[in-house]
């Protein structure tokens, strides 16, 4: 997935705390939800030439999907753990 400057600063700032697989799995979702669009457009513009690509909104829902699976039922001190990081003295 190609992705613009721009993206990837903001992909960074809001994807702080996550891990490489984490931010895998927001690209893939993204990439997913593009090629979805993409078949669903019965519109070809020229862009849609040079393939689907992931918009802001791919990646938001992306991230907040990931983001919802990472804290279900594990809190703070569970991801903190996943990234080997003590959050509490003990």
């Amino acid at each position: 997935m190609k992705i613009g400057t721009s993206a990837l600063k903001r992909l960074a700032r809001m994807s702080q705390g996550f891990v490489g697989s984490d931010i895998e799995s927001v690209c893939g979702r993204a990439r997913l939800a593009a090629i979805q669009r993409h078949l669903r457009s019965p519109a070809r513009t020229p862009q849609a030439a040079h393939g689907p690509r992931a918009n802001r909104e791919d990646l938001q829902e992306a991230l907040e999907e990931i983001r919802k699976r990472i804290d279900i039922g594990h809190g703070k001190s569970s991801r903190n753990n996943r990234l080997g990081v003590r959050c509490c003295p003990g």
